[in-house]
């Protein structure tokens, strides 16, 4: 076929009357060329409709993007007639076979961004099939001689068939149900684009057929990689953006920029007083920095501490704002058990159940073994030099902390520090418990050795993976107690401050 191609033809003018208005309409339904006439084409000859609008009958064939852009609007009404969104909600319902409420809420969800997708970009899907369908046809039949555009017009009329197949089956579901219409369709689209090849592209022997089935094959497989990429990022988006709109509503529990900057502006004016204070903020510096600490957010951790002699374990997933130290934890062996302290309240969830510790002790406690050095920049401690002493062959300098009276639930507490003379990074601890819990008539209990097994960074910060402690007798390090493996550690920035608020049905402990 050689181009351009010139066509005569004579065409007769009227003037616009009713008569002549009544007869336009009806010319709509003309089976010799127009709308009508391309229909019939498109499923008795989809070989000469290709001819006709690559040749010289175009002008007796409906536009094939306007027939496009009808079918596409035509099938998509005919489905919102249909209740398409109660198709898509039947479909939900086989989904939640067997789910819990929250997973049902958040198929839910997501059947609800999937219908919002269905409706508002139809039409994108649908047609991000033509240049898909082109390229392939394109490669797999050279020899026709089509270039690209052309094969581009081929596939636009194959994806109007489809619409009126669409537009034919869709109310089928009243009858034979939502399977047996898609089924239909299916088979019935499938059955077309076989015809349209064959017919379109003259596949006659053994070899062609096999290209052919190939060819729907790869079709298939790009055009619903590409809906599956485009679909997860339009569900991806959605997601995040509903995300950032609920943190932009509810408050971090990180603090604001500003008054870490000045926190930790104070805190390093009051350390650096005196020489203790000096070494622990060089320790805090070569352990990441307290503005690091800080901005990184709460901390979530898994604590196991394992005492030798066979006592109770106590093994807990925790949460703890590192800001106000409001903690949340949740018992490894059984994680609907909870318990926490949220400032000013300890609490434990269920309200029957016996957690295993004392949750008004324990909630904050492991966070002080794993925040040091840190948590000695806090207010209301107080240190001072404790000399020097020996272990393993290294001689550390400690320094000891000691709290003002009022500072927490035990300020009769003590820790010192084993410091690296060379690098500050801290390299043990002994301390004292006396939370009146434990001791009503005051006192303390006996003296332990902790020493780190190990360092791991997390977010710029050095964390330890565990420690070994060992009761403290006669000024030397006494037998091995207790063993602690800290692991799971990372930060958690977008944690919402309601998180530590104590739960509905928890049980408030009264007193220590």
């Amino acid at each position: 076929m050689k181009y351009p191609i010139e066509v005569e033809e004579k065409r007769k003018i009227n003037r616009i009357t009713l008569k002549q208005s009544v007869l336009d309409l009806l010319n709509a339904f003309n089976i010799e060329r127009g709308l009508i006439y391309t229909l019939k084409l498109l499923f008795v000859n989809p070989d000469k409709i290709v001819i006709f609008y690559l040749g010289e009958g175009r002008f007796r064939i409906f536009n094939v993007f306007r027939l496009l852009i009808l079918t596409t609007a035509v099938s998509l009404f005919v489905m919102y007639l249909a209740g398409v969104d109660d198709l898509l909600l039947e479909f939900e319902k086989g989904f939640n076979k067997g789910l819990t409420e929250k997973e049902e809420g958040q198929i839910g969800y997501l059947s609800g961004l999937m219908q919002q997708l269905f409706f508002d970009w139809y039409n994108l899907f649908l047609w991000i099939a033509i240049p898909i369908y082109g390229f392939f046809t394109f490669l797999f039949f050279p020899k026709k001689g089509y270039n690209y555009a052309e094969h581009l017009v081929i596939q636009s009329f194959y994806i109007c068939a489809l619409n009126v197949i669409a537009i034919v089956t869709f109310p089928l579901h009243l009858v034979i149900g939502v399977n047996g219409m898609v089924n239909v369709w299916g088979i019935l689209s499938t059955a077309y684009f076989f015809y349209l090849i064959i017919r379109v592209f003259s596949v006659k022997n053994f070899g062609s057929v096999v290209k052919s089935l190939l060819l729907f094959i790869v079709n298939t497989l790009v055009y619903i990689s590409v809906l599956v990429l485009a679909i997860g990022i339009f569900v991806g988006y959605e997601l995040e953006t509903a995300r950032m709109d609920k943190l932009s509503s509810e408050t971090l529990a990180l603090a604001d920029s500003s008054w870490i900057s000045d926190r930790v502006v104070k805190s390093k004016e009051r350390l650096i007083t005196n020489a203790a204070g000096k070494k622990i903020w060089e320790s805090i510096e070569t352990h990441g920095g307290l503005e690091k600490w800080f901005s990184n957010g709460p901390i979530a951790f898994r604590f196991n501490y394992q005492p030798l002699d066979g006592t109770k374990q106590r093994d807990s997933y925790q949460l703890v704002d590192n800001w106000s130290v409001r903690a949340a934890h949740e018992v490894s062996s059984n994680r609907n058990w909870k318990y926490g302290w949220d400032g000013e309240n300890a609490w434990s969830l269920p309200d029957s159940v016996d957690v295993g510790v004392n949750p008004r002790f324990w909630s904050t406690t492991p966070y002080y073994f794993i925040g040091l050095p840190f948590v000695l920049a806090d207010e209301g401690v107080v240190l001072e030099e404790f000399g020097q002493k020996e272990y393993k062959g290294v001689t550390y300098d400690l320094v000891k902390a000691t709290y003002e009276a009022g500072t927490g639930d035990a300020s009769d507490d003590f820790y010192v520090i084993y410091l690296d003379p060379e690098t500050r990074q801290m390299a043990g601890l002994r301390y004292i418990v006396s939370y009146p819990g434990f001791f009503p008539a005051g006192g303390h209990s006996p003296e332990k050795f902790m020493w780190i097994q190990d360092y791991q960074e997390v977010e710029g910060i050095q964390m330890s993976t565990g420690y070994n402690t060992y009761w403290f007798k006669g000024d030397s390090v006494a037998e091995h107690i207790t063993k602690i493996e800290v692991s799971n550690v990372e930060f958690l920035p977008e944690t919402l401050s309601s998180y530590f608020d104590v739960p509905v049905k928890a049980k408030v402990q009264e007193g220590f």
